[in-house]
């Protein structure tokens, strides 16, 4: 029974497919939030940021799609819980928990690929993976001004993967979008850690350019 489901959805993808294929490459527009965890020295300062960004793909083969997606996410003046960890002479790791007023920007690079399943002629479901980089700038300050500590537009690397629910509109070549995508960053800094992980949930648009 299983089986046949699968062949039922895999041949009905592909028919419904057809009326797409002149559609091979689009230009994409989001904006959506971004919501990074909350166990890190850095805690609750920003988990939650506004985002907008752009994107790119273009046909593969098939259904499957070369993806690739930018976007810019920031939080300013804000305050919460900061672990001001440091080393001391004799480098065992001392905690000092207080409060900051911290402001951070991230932009996240997403590269990968992109395969669409359709569940009817107008709607597709889309599975995503790859690579992902993002450039952090991110401060806290104390409440008297003085700097705690800085990331100030370092790279970090790691991966993604996610869901994209995407509607077509017939004689179109627009379509909207809902995505959810986690980021798995390698933010191993000696201050800040595992907060820039996180999901990454926007909507947006598409406009596919006809061959």
């Amino acid at each position: 029974m299983k089986k046949l489901i699968l062949i039922l959805l895999v041949g009905s993808s592909m028919i419904f497919a057809q009326d797409y294929e002149k559609q091979s490459v689009y230009f994409s527009a989001n904006f959506g939030l971004y919501k990074s965890g909350d166990n890190s020295n850095f805690r609750n300062l920003g988990s939650q940021r506004l985002g907008g960004g752009i994107g790119f793909g273009f046909r593969i083969v098939g259904n499957l799609f070369f993806y690739t997606r930018g976007q810019y996410v920031a939080k300013s003046d804000f305050t919460g819980v900061y672990d001001n960890r440091y080393l001391d002479t004799d480098l065992s790791i001392v905690n000092n928990i207080g409060t900051a007023n911290a402001s951070m920007s991230q932009l996240v690079l997403n590269s990968g690929l992109q395969y669409n399943i359709f569940l009817a002629k107008d709607l597709s479901v889309g599975f995503l993976g790859g690579v992902t980089y993002t450039m952090v700038d991110q401060e806290a300050r104390s409440f008297s001004g003085v700097l705690l500590n800085r990331i100030a537009n370092e790279w970090f690397y790691g991966y993604f993967g996610g869901a994209t629910l995407e509607k077509r509109f017939k004689r179109s070549n627009l379509t909207v979008f809902a995505e959810g995508i986690y980021n798995y960053i390698n933010d191993q800094s000696v201050f800040f850690r595992d907060i820039l992980s996180g999901m990454n949930f926007t909507i947006g648009g598409r406009y596919y350019l006809a061959n």
